[in-house]
């Protein structure tokens, strides 16, 4: 009788073990996900295959810019968050074409695609080592994403894929000042290009 008590005691310690590991052990996704490199506006940070600076940030109502030989004008319900960024490949030519704003909530939201064939848009332009490329960013947000308890949190990802898997991720926090910061009514993205 002592001994089957003491089986079932075992077994029992060997099950709470089990359970507690199981419990804490983070899923594949979180093992195998991005390598986080972090940094701050206007500081180079350094990934395994891109080095990437995020300058400024302004927020706006409209865009204008000329693509494909006419010009083009895109406004939102919500408002535009613009980046001037720089970026440059480390090793090996490649994209970019993982660029995402998460907010303070976790609710990420991927750059636009409203504003494809801007010439001065970074995503997707090809990157070579050594060479930096200077340009933007363009995110559309809900209005709501300005409220300051939103911007405090609020983070830039880049990487070199959309959904890195066990490679390096870019993320620069954004600083708290710039909450409620809409700059104009309407920027002209080529003007911006214009002035680097």
């Amino acid at each position: 009788m002592k001994r089957l008590t003491l089986n079932a005691a075992a077994l029992c310690v060997a099950f709470v073990v089990l359970a507690i590991l199981r419990w804490t052990t983070p899923g594949y996704a979180v093992l195998t996900g991005p390598i986080p490199v972090a940094g701050k506006l206007g500081r180079t940070i350094a990934g395994r295959g891109i080095t990437v600076e995020i300058g400024d940030v302004q927020f706006v109502k409209s865009l204008h810019y000329r693509a494909y030989g006419k010009t083009v004008e895109r406004a939102s319900g919500g408002v535009f968050a613009v980046l001037r960024a720089s970026l440059a490949a480390t090793a090996a030519s490649t994209v970019v074409n993982g660029i995402d704003w998460r907010a303070a909530d976790g609710v990420t939201f991927a750059h636009s695609r409203r504003v494809e064939g801007a010439a001065s848009l970074l995503l997707g332009k090809r990157l070579q080592p050594g060479l930096r490329q200077e340009g933007v960013f363009v995110f559309e947000l809900p209005q709501e994403q300005l409220r300051p308890e939103q911007l405090k949190g609020a983070t830039v990802l880049i990487s070199e894929v959309a959904e890195p898997r066990l490679d390096s991720q870019a993320q620069i926090r954004l600083p708290s000042h710039l909450e409620g910061r809409i700059s104009t009514d309407r920027l002209d993205l080529d003007d911006l290009a214009r002035a680097r």
